[in-house]
């Protein structure tokens, strides 16, 4: 039997480009209720690659080109603008270096920078890296970062580090690897090959990017050049397809409460690099799919 398919709901046209764009690396910030929103950008940077939340901090910890950092941000408010052709730009700094982990920066490496991170439950930042120098496939990393700044590398090796989430126990981290998403461990499990399409008549499209895990174990892994978001249970089996309508670059899945949210890239499609939402909350189409006992989950923060 065939997983089901929902439609994810058009919500802010964020315009976004690639999340590590060379030189045009900036955070936005959002106020779902009043839609009004902040531009935060890093001159000291080319990339600002992968954010995560400070416990009991207004700041936040930011992946650069080589670093794990510190990042001033604003905070929307109610006198924020609501339209793109009102927000400024405001420059920000970089407060504080945490750790520079990433060992061979030399000139064969010059296009070696991080790309996807987050924290797990006990407050550790980890951090991936990619290197798109000629010749250098396979040459990315892979660390955790302490909230002291003590890195530690955990496996080397890859050609892209992408998409980061815990199961609720604690106990098994997973992560997008190329075009699997496998749970970690020294000897991974992939648990989720390429998928079906969702039209026969055409071959399988993309990539797995972003994911996330949900509160009842279940995994979202974003399909980049596929148009969708799939839904895994933790035995691996599919539970549902979310489609983004006229967009092919789904990047980044999140839960904030009940709602989900993904956040796309720029393409060629009308609502490239903008928000898509569902609902997850009690009644929802979702909600009936994923079962009334389903718990959303939220992105764990950095412990310093």
């Amino acid at each position: 039997m065939s997983a089901p398919i929902v439609e994810a709901r058009h919500f802010w046209p964020a315009q976004n480009v690639l999340g590590e764009e060379r030189d045009q690396p900036a955070h936005i910030r959002l106020d779902p209720v009043t839609y009004g929103y902040t531009i935060d950008k890093y001159p000291e940077t080319a990339f600002v690659t992968a954010i995560a939340l400070r416990q009991n901090k207004q700041d936040i910890i930011g992946l650069t080109q080589h670093a794990v950092a510190v990042l001033e941000v604003s905070t929307p408010d109610a006198s924020s603008p609501t339209r793109a052709e009102d927000v400024r730009k405001t420059e920000r700094r970089i407060k504080k270096i945490i750790a520079r982990p990433l060992t061979d920066l030399s000139a064969e490496n010059v296009e070696m920078r991080f790309n996807d991170g987050g924290c797990d439950p006990s407050g550790r930042m980890f951090a991936g890296s990619t290197n798109h120098s000629p010749g250098a496939d396979g040459r990315g990393e892979f660390f955790r970062i302490e909230p002291d700044g003590k890195a530690t590398r955990v496996f080397d090796k890859i050609s892209c580090s992408n998409g980061l989430g815990w199961s609720p126990d604690s106990k098994t981290m997973c992560r997008c690897l190329n075009q699997l998403a496998t749970p970690f461990s020294p000897s991974p499990r992939i648990f989720a090959p390429a998928p079906t399409p969702l039209d026969p008549s055409r071959p399988p499209q993309g990539v797995y990017d972003g994911l996330t895990v949900d509160g009842s174990g279940n995994v979202w892994a974003a399909r980049w050049q596929d148009g969708r978001v799939m839904g895994f249970r933790p035995d691996g089996s599919l539970i549902v397809n979310i489609v983004t309508p006229k967009c092919l670059l789904p990047t980044i899945p999140c839960f904030g409460g009940e709602p989900f949210g993904v956040s796309t890239t720029l393409g060629t499609y009308p609502y490239s690099g903008d928000v898509f939402v569902v609902d997850f909350g009690p009644g929802s189409e979702m909600r009936k799919i994923v079962g009334e006992e389903w718990k959303g989950a939220e992105r764990h923060r950095f412990a310093a």
